[in-house]
Formats: C-alpha cells, sequence, structure tokens
C-alpha cells in the first residue's frame, strides 16, 4: 500500500507513542517528517520529551573549575518537594546517546532500511509500530530518584550546558573513526560518559533488544509465509524480506553493529 508525504504525515501526527514514563500533562508528542534533522531518526522527529522529562532523575553532572571532569551533584527541591532545574540555567537535559547517534546506528545496521521498506511498501502504522520502542527508550526517563539504582533504562540527565554542546559532535565523531575532534573539553565529556556508563549501556541494550523483538514479530507475522527470496526483490514481501536478511547479517556475532556494540566504540575513545 503506497501513501503519499501528505497524507503520510498525517497519520503519523495522529499517532500517540507510550513513553517508558508517561509525558506531563503539559507536554505533547512531536512526530513529523519536518522537525531539526538532528532529532530524526529513521525519518521519524524522535524527541519527544522537553527539558522537565530530567527532573525525576534528581541529578545534574556540573563541570568541574578546571573544566576536566563532571561532579554529580543532587537537584535541589522546591518547598512542595518536587525538584529544580539547575540554577541559571546552567545546565540542559541531554539525551545521554544522541538521538542522532541512534539514527546513525540505525543507519548502519540496516534497522532504518527496514523500517523504510514498512512505510513505503506497507502502512505508517507498520513503520510506526516498528519504531515506537526503540523511539521511547532513547527518550526514557526516570520515574524517580531510584530508576537508576533500581536497573531501568534511563537516558535523561542534566549536564553542563557546555558539555553537552560539545558532546554530540565528540560522540558523532568517535562512532564514525575511534577518534574525538580536537575540543577542550574532550576529558570532561569522556568523564561525563563514564559517569553514566552503566546506564547508558542498559538503555543500548533494552533498544537491542525492543528491535530484536520487532524483527522476530515481523517473522511471525507480515513475513510468516514469505519465502527465501533470492535476486532482484520484486514484490513488498520479498524486499522487506530482504531487509530484514541484511539487518540480522550486519548485527550478528560479536563484532555485529548491535546498538551496544556500537556505543561501545564511542565510550572507549579517548579524550585525546
Amino acid at each position: 500500500m503506497h501513501f503519499n508525504l501528505l497524507s503520510l504525515v498525517s497519520v503519523l501526527t495522529a499517532v500517540k507513542l507510550t513513553l517508558a514514563y508517561p509525558l506531563s500533562a503539559n507536554e505533547t508528542l512531536n512526530l513529523n517528517y519536518f522537525d531539526k534533522r538532528d532529532t530524526l531518526i529513521c525519518g521519524f522527529a524522535a524527541r519527544l520529551v522537553d527539558f522537565t522529562a530530567c527532573l525525576p532523575a534528581g541529578i545534574n553532572f556540573k563541570l568541574s573549575a578546571d573544566g576536566k571532569t563532571v561532579t554529580r551533584e543532587a537537584l535541589t527541591k522546591n518547598a512542595a518537594g518536587h525538584f529544580l532545574p539547575p540554577a541559571n540555567s546552567a545546565s540542559e537535559c541531554d539525551h545521554i546517546i544522541e538521538l542522532a547517534l541512534l539514527n546513525t546506528m540505525f543507519n548502519k545496521n540496516g534497522y532504518c532500511a527496514v523500517a523504510n521498506v514498512l512505510g513505503r511498501d506497507f502502512t505508517a502504522d507498520d513503520k510506526t509500530n516498528f519504531l515506537q520502542t526503540p523511539i521511547n527508550l532513547i527518550n526514557a526517563q526516570a520515574a524517580n530518584t531510584n530508576s537508576i539504582a533500581h536497573g531501568t533504562p534511563v537516558n535523561l540527565v542534566f549536564v553542563t550546558k557546555s558539555v553537552n554542546q560539545q558532546k554530540q559532535r565528540f560522540v558523532t565523531e568517535a562512532l564514525a573513526t575511534g577518534k574525538a575532534p580536537a575540543n577542550a573539553l574532550n576529558e570532561a565529556i569522556v568523564d561525563y560518559l563514564k559517569e553514566t556508563r552503566t546506564q547508558s549501556l542498559r538503555v543500548a541494550a533494552a533498544i537491542d533488544s525492543a528491535c530484536a523483538a520487532k524483527i522476530n514479530t515481523l517473522k511471525t507475522g507480515l513475513l510468516r509465509n514469505a519465502g527465501k527470496a533470492t535476486g532482484r526483490a520484486k514484490t513488498a514481501d520479498e524486499r522487506l524480506e530482504q531487509a530484514v536478511a541484511a539487518h540480522e547479517k550486519l548485527i550478528e556475532g560479536s563484532h555485529g553493529l548491535t546498538v551496544v556494540n556500537q556505543w561501545k566504540k564511542v565510550l572507549a575513545t579517548p579524550a585525546k
């Protein structure tokens, strides 16, 4: 089934995703094809939360005076017992695993290719359902201050603005080359990634697990009657089958392009 762009956008903007932790009443979802490029994952505007999503974790990673490390500190509470953002807008709410980085990972390992076949040859809902859980997880916020300690995937915390603003360039370059770009804050970025390593790997593993579940759902659903397609794919089923097979080939083995393995490459990148 084919959708023109306008009908596809109207379908997407009507979709409501279920987050790992629910949106508050004053937050809205933003699912369209025309958002900032660095928030797109396989064509979807994937930034589902605003800065308030970092409040429940109750922590901020503050840049040290020498600019080489970060210090984990608790957020201040107001009289009602609710966490307040760091003072003077000194910090920003950060996706530890960047949205743009996950998009790059999904393009490298073929997950976006599967999603694109679903959107082009099947229905917009099929593509949305395929991407829903991974996008939820990349936006996963804490339910409370115990979430991280209890092992819940949490990808959102506050960090000093200057560190956050340079981090995307660092992780993008690290994933592409295994080397850090020249930057005075590299040591602080590496320290921040070290401080959040356990929880970011937990998020990466949860995304890999969710992706595997989505692939299995396709194989037992849309592809349940598919045969082994060889040569040039001629039908929608064959195109989907080949995209799934290519993705599974790319992620197989101990060095496969899973999200965990790609993120470990970023974490292993030295500051210099």
